[in-house]
């Protein structure tokens, strides 16, 4: 699962810089999912505030995702 949520995460990336997405960091995604898999290894399951941060951080992130893409797609449609 790792491997594939690493190769959607660059994949993500490389899309957005060709799209001309001005992002902070161009390996945003990809670093972002480093970061998940680092917190997603830490839970045991005996720590549910850590849980709760872990799930909350990644809703944060997917919230991102979608506002990222939906940025390239109303770019790519142009003006109506």
């Amino acid at each position: 699962m790792n491997e594939w949520l690493g190769r959607f995460a660059r994949h993500v990336d490389w899309q957005m810089a060709k799209s001309g997405m001005n992002l902070e960091d161009q390996q945003r995604f990809a670093t972002l999912e480093e970061s998940l898999k680092v917190e997603r290894q830490q839970l045991d399951g005996t720590d549910v505030a850590a849980f709760r941060r872990a799930m909350e951080a990644s809703q944060r992130e997917a919230d991102r995702y979608v506002e990222a893409l939906r940025s390239a797609l109303a770019d790519s449609l142009g003006p109506r």
